[in-house]
C-alpha cells in the first residue's frame, strides 16, 4: 500500500509542514462541517414539519450528530494553527465524532445509490450521502494531522479507538431495547405457532413496553430510535399486527393504556381497531 506520508530520515531535520491545499481544505470544510450542519438542519425542519415531538433519545442523537462538524473544524483550526500537538479531550472528541460517523453511514448504506442518483438528478441527494461524505472528510483531517505530525518529528496523534468505541457503545446500549422489541414484535407476528410464541416470550421478559405502545399507535415517517428508522417501511411490524401481539403478550388493549410520549397523537388514536378493547385469546 503506498503511504500519502513521506517517512522523514532521522539524519535530516524535519521540514516544516507544507500548508494544506486550498481544495483539498475546502474540500473537507465542505463534507465535515458544513454538509453535516445542513443535515442537521434538514433534519430537525422534517421532524417540526411532520409534527414529530423530539423525544430525549432523538435529543441525544442530534448532539452526537452535531459532535461530526464540532469536532471536525476544531481539528482543521489545529492544522491551520500549525498547532503540532493534539489534546486528548479534542483527541477524544474526534474519535467519537469518527465512531458517530461511521454508524449513521452504515445506516444510510442501503439509500447510498439513491443519493448518487439524486446527486446526479436533482443535487439534492448529496443529504443522503452526508454521514459518508462526513466519514470521509473526518479521516482525511485526521491523516493531515497525522502526516503533520510525521514530518515535525512531534508524537504520534492519539488513537481514535478509545472515542469510537465509546461511541458504537453508548449507541449500542441506547438501541438494544429496541432491538430486541422489535425482533421481538416480528416473531410475535410471524405465521408460523412456534415462532410466534417464543416471540410473545422474549416480550415478555426483554421487551420493552413503551416502543410496543408506540408501535401501536403508529409511529409515521419518523420513528424514535435508529433500529425503527432502519426498519421503517422495510418489512416492519403493522400497527395492527402490534395491537394484537401487544394484547397477547400484556392481557391488556393498546388502548386502555395512555399513548406514549415522543410521538404526535391524533384524533382518533388508539379508539379504534379489532384489540381496542375486545376479549382475544393468549
Amino acid at each position: 500500500m503506498i503511504d500519502l506520508c513521506d517517512s522523514a530520515s532521522p539524519a535530516v531535520a524535519p521540514a516544516p509542514p507544507h500548508a494544506v491545499r486550498s481544495h483539498l481544505r475546502a474540500a473537507i470544510w465542505f463534507a465535515g462541517v458544513i454538509l453535516p450542519v445542513i443535515a442537521l438542519a434538514a433534519l430537525f425542519v422534517g421532524l417540526r414539519w411532520e409534527g414529530a415531538v423530539l423525544s430525549l433519545t432523538l435529543k441525544v442523537y442530534i448532539v452526537f450528530i452535531a459532535s461530526v462538524p464540532l469536532a471536525n473544524a476544531m481539528l482543521i483550526r489545529a492544522v491551520d494553527s500549525q498547532r503540532l500537538e493534539l489534546s486528548r479531550p479534542l483527541a477524544l472528541l474526534h474519535g467519537f465524532a469518527t465512531g458517530i460517523s461511521a454508524v449513521f453511514t452504515i445506516l444510510f448504506l442501503p439509500l447510498t445509490p439513491v443519493g448518487v442518483v439524486g446527486l446526479i438528478v436533482f443535487g439534492i441527494g448529496l443529504l443522503l450521502l452526508a454521514p459518508l461524505l462526513a466519514l470521509i472528510a473526518t479521516l482525511a483531517v485526521r491523516r493531515v494531522l497525522a502526516c503533520r505530525l510525521l514530518h515535525s518529528g512531534g508524537a504520534a496523534l492519539p488513537s481514535a479507538w478509545p472515542g469510537a468505541l465509546l461511541a458504537l457503545a453508548i449507541v449500542g446500549a441506547m438501541e438494544l431495547p429496541s432491538v430486541v422489541t422489535r425482533a421481538g414484535m416480528r416473531m410475535a407476528s410471524d405465521k408460523t405457532h412456534a415462532t410466534s410464541t417464543n416471540g410473545i416470550r422474549l416480550l415478555r421478559y426483554l421487551g420493552n413496553e413503551k416502543i410496543m405502545l408506540r408501535m401501536c399507535h403508529g409511529e409515521g415517517d419518523f420513528p424514535v430510535d435508529l433500529t425503527g428508522i432502519v426498519l421503517n417501511k422495510r418489512g416492519s411490524t403493522s400497527a395492527e399486527e402490534a395491537r394484537a401481539v401487544y394484547y397477547r403478550t400484556t392481557g391488556t388493549p393498546f388502548s386502555a393504556v395512555p399513548a406514549p410520549s415522543g410521538r404526535p397523537v391524533h384524533a382518533g388514536d388508539g379508539a379504534g381497531g379489532p384489540y381496542a378493547g375486545q376479549e382475544t385469546g393468549r
